[in-house]
């Protein structure tokens, strides 16, 4: 890890250039040479005591990727291994599936299935690579099926994984190890979340959960030793439910909670060890919940809690390389997109994008612990819309004064 020293000010007897000197300047007299002053501020910064510290928001540039029809719902993102960034999503206009690349300062827009005139498909994306390097898609068609979509070359093509019918939503797409494809789905006809893997041959399909109407807006990943973990809404007990696939299916109720209504919107992510963290919606309370699993038992706090608002709808979950977590998320009641980020202490909140209902849908990316991606709708103005963010510069309070420092991976 890199630390910069940044000049800010000091507390008492300074010049109103706060950066003309680093010790309490003299009314009159030469200005330290810059080799000086930098000598003597790290001097300085090794002995300060640190008595607290201030969170600096991650300052987004935004823009709008497509507005063309009404666009930009049930959106996917992710990024390639040239820093690249991909996004898939519905245009409803259209009724079609559409893929956006990142070129430069512009973005490339492709249909990539839905031009049959009757088509209406593109709902619950989700893309990841293969390891060519290739995009695929999950995602709905709206007759009631789950379909797959590839791109070969720059010709993209597709496939039905479950014909259903009613099956599909909140599809999951994970490559193994071994270049296995494993998508774990919503089953709206029987209300079970369900799974299907490809032999090589053709989809085939297995039940994880049919007690009670399971499934509904689950989110699953897959972790080094090819275990697939997933998070989802129990809607008969109003609970946040998780399974993982090790040779077997187990399932298990991280939060039932406690006479609450837990567990809708849920994203999970995997830390260093391989333990899955959730974020997750509490519709009673109106708050952004967040729960880690240690390898023995499950822990949960709230991200964000204000009982003047309904906030923590549509979260994104992402894990920095010290296990740090950060969500994008809805605020239903101001219709604002938000990020919360967890320091070692405490919950650090902002607003990236507000007002006018943005931020439903919200995909989030962290990259090398300083760059944030993140992807949402406008649904005021019915379009897709992206923000990519650095990690801030820290502000910390010390016995003489403050001093800012910008880590670097």
């Amino acid at each position: 890890m890199t630390i910069l020293f940044l000049p800010h000010r000091l507390s008492s007897n300074r010049r109103s250039a706060p950066d003309r000197c680093w010790l309490p300047c003299p009314t009159s007299g030469p200005v330290l040479n810059p080799a000086l002053k930098l000598f003597l501020g790290l001097v300085l910064v090794s002995s300060w005591t640190n008595v607290g510290a201030e969170a600096a928001d991650v300052a987004f540039d935004l823009e709008t990727v497509d507005s063309t029809d009404r666009v930009g719902e049930y959106l996917w993102m992710a990024i390639d291994a040239n820093a690249k960034v991909h996004l898939s999503y519905y245009d409803r206009t259209a009724g079609n599936l559409k893929y956006a690349e990142q070129n430069g300062d512009s973005w490339d827009i492709k249909v990539v299935d839905g031009e049959t005139p009757g088509d209406d498909v593109g709902g619950y994306t989700y893309m990841t690579f293969d390891d060519m390097g290739q995009p695929h898609i999950t995602y709905f068609d709206w007759a009631g099926a789950l379909k797959h979509a590839w791109r070969v070359g720059t010709v993209w093509q597709n496939e039905p994984v479950d014909p259903g019918p009613g099956v599909g939503r909140y599809s999951n797409l994970m490559f193994d190890s071994a270049g296995t494809m494993h998508v774990v789905y919503f089953d709206e006809g029987q209300d079970d979340l369900k799974y299907a893997f490809h032999n090589g041959t053709i989809w085939v399909l297995d039940t994880i959960d049919s007690v009670g109407q399971v499934g509904i807006k689950a989110r699953a990943v897959i972790d080094a030793q090819d275990r697939i973990h997933a998070a989802y809404y129990d809607q008969t007990n109003g609970a946040l439910k998780y399974a993982l696939l090790d040779g077997n299916w187990t399932v298990t109720t991280p939060d039932d909670g406690t006479g609450d209504d837990v567990g809708s919107y849920a994203s999970i992510a995997l830390d260093s060890a391989g333990w899955p963290h959730i974020s997750y919606w509490n519709a009673t309370k109106g708050d952004l919940e967040y729960a880690r699993f240690d390898g023995a038992n499950w822990a949960g706090e709230p991200a964000e809690e204000n009982a003047a608002i309904q906030t923590g709808l549509f979260t994104s979950l992402q894990l920095d390389s010290q296990d740090h977590a950060s969500i994008a998320y809805f605020d239903l009641t101001n219709g604002d997109l938000r990020l919360a980020r967890k320091t070692s202490s405490q919950w650090d909140r902002q607003t990236v994008d507000a007002p006018f209902a943005v931020g439903r849908h919200a995909a989030l990316l962290v990259v090398n612990n300083s760059v944030f991606h993140v992807a949402y709708w406008n649904e005021t103005r019915e379009s897709l819309r992206y923000g990519m963010g650095m990690t801030p510069v820290a502000t910390t309070r010390t016995s003489f004064g403050e001093f800012r420092a910008r880590f670097a991976p």
